[in-house]
């Protein structure tokens, strides 16, 4: 799994939305420690991308760069079970 975020990385078109990834990442990992429930994590990841772009400049692909590195690694087998 973390190879393909690395290769999201690469593939992305600029430092801009690397950082959206990289917030989504964190903010997911985050909130799925507290809770303890990746869906939680994926849900957090999803509002901050919309609450984001909600109070700054509109761009849909910030949405889903953040979107992408907070859900993505959820979709990962858990090997805490």
């Amino acid at each position: 799994m973390k190879y393909a975020v690395i290769l999201i990385l690469l593939l992305l078109p600029s430092c801009d939305k690397a950082a959206h990834l990289g917030a989504g990442f964190i903010i997911s990992g985050a909130a799925t420690e507290i809770t303890d429930d990746r869906a939680m994590g994926c849900a957090a990841s999803i509002i901050a991308g919309i609450a984001k772009e909600a109070f700054g400049v509109f761009d849909p692909l910030d949405i889903v760069a953040t979107v992408v590195g907070g859900c993505l690694p959820k979709m990962a087998p858990d090997s805490r079970r």
